[in-house]
């Protein structure tokens, strides 16, 4: 009888186990996780990975969180799903007729296709679209590199990709989206050429290396486009969610990054954080932001609801010590010598609001500004008696030389 009671226990058991690991199952499906390269439920998930070509089916990162792709209904995550399968086996021609799709709609799957896939760079921002009768037929990518030169390409990436790999090993989430922000930074020159000649009409190769990773990576010149998606490949190569983001900010089609740390989105703005100047020193002031932060100067056009940017810890100012949150002489003065003791030779800060941004003005104005400096003196012998100065207002940012 006892044995007999046991083997129910032991049955009960396994069948809680089970609902559990079906449970887990569940909700990774749901968030979009481990569920492979595609989207959504369609026929072409049936095709193994022999099918696309070894050298592009090993450099697709299968485990990385596509969320435009988790965002769209059944039906359109069926043709994002064939589209992915087409650009992936460079056919020239997906056929889609099944769909009715209508232009935008297609516009808008293939938008969300290319924004969760920075490391698909072989393939434009638009596709030519082919009719039957009125329905849509066939969706035709634009290849920018031919099936050898992809080859190589991905082979220069994957040497850097693997290096910068070696290089974080045994960091934390955190300080790995930091790696990657100073590294874009650091090994990186905007390419205002490229703009240049995609303002002027020109077709020049260099405008697409600009926007995509070889641009950034390989050439060490990119645009916004490229920044980003670098970013967002780096990120999701180390396990961090990652979202590539179009929009507008100061005035100009932009592009930006959303990512995820510790369980909470910040804002990244890796192009507008690299200096432009000839003093050659790198912003933070669109590092990390929450949402009203990162409202103030970004303006999405993504054909899907964005997560909320929840996180304050990580921005850079909070986590190291440079937030002004009110404009307090003293405060001020203790951020200026940290600045100075950790061997800087400028100091940024970001004012807690626009009164703290506006009362530093005003200091400049009357020049009691220069009272913050006393301890910098008092504590280091250094004395400032001219001040130079940057704002960037949109951020609430100030950098002081010292």
């Amino acid at each position: 009888m006892r044995k007999q009671k046991t083997n129910h226990v032991i049955i009960v058991l396994l069948c809680l186990a089970a609902c559990l690991l079906i449970a887990i199952f569940i909700i990774k499906l749901i968030e979009g996780k481990g569920t492979g390269v595609f989207a959504g439920n369609s026929e072409s998930k049936k095709l193994k990975s022999s099918d696309i070509e070894p050298f592009i089916s090993e450099f697709i990162n299968e485990d990385a969180f596509r969320y435009a792709g988790s965002m769209l209904s059944g039906s359109e995550k069926n043709v994002y799903d064939k589209l992915l399968l087409g650009v992936l086996l460079l056919e020239k021609k997906i056929d889609i007729k099944e769909y009715k799709l209508k232009v935008e709609e297609l516009r808008n799957v293939y938008a969300c296709l290319r924004n969760d896939y920075p490391e698909i760079f072989w393939i434009g921002n638009d596709c030519e679209i082919y009719y039957s009768g009125k329905i849509i037929s066939d969706c035709l990518p634009t290849y920018l590199y031919d099936k050898d030169t992809i080859r190589m390409m991905i082979s220069d990436i994957t040497q850097v990709r693997h290096r910068i790999l070696m290089d974080t090993q045994g960091m934390s989430e955190y300080q790995r989206a930091m790696y990657i922000f100073e590294y874009i930074i650091d090994t990186t020159v905007y390419d205002n050429s490229a703009i240049s000649a995609h303002e002027n009409g020109v077709e020049d190769i260099s405008i697409e290396y600009a926007r995509n990773l070889y641009g950034t990576l390989i050439k060490k010149r990119a645009i916004c486009e490229g920044y980003a998606k670098t970013y967002q490949y780096l990120a999701q190569s180390m396990g961090i969610d990652c979202l590539y983001i179009t929009g507008i900010s100061k005035n100009q089609g932009h592009a930006w990054n959303y990512v995820k740390l510790d369980g909470e989105w910040y804002g990244l703005d890796v192009t507008w954080c690299d200096p432009q100047g000839s003093r050659n020193i790198k912003s933070y002031a669109y590092c990390m932001l929450d949402e009203e932060a990162m409202g103030a100067g970004h303006e999405s056009d993504v054909p899907y609801k964005l997560p909320e940017c929840t996180g304050k810890r990580y921005n850079y100012y909070t986590y190291n010590g440079f937030a002004l949150a009110s404009f307090s002489k003293p405060q001020l003065s203790e951020i200026i010598v940290k600045a100075y003791s950790d061997g800087l030779h400028f100091v940024e800060f970001r004012c807690g609001s626009k009164q703290v941004y506006e009362s530093f003005v005003k200091a400049v104005n009357d020049n009691t500004i220069f009272e913050c400096f006393e301890g910098l003196r008092r504590e280091y012998g250094v004395i400032v008696d001219y001040l130079n100065y940057g704002l960037i207002e949109d951020a609430l940012v100030v950098r002081m030389e010292l």
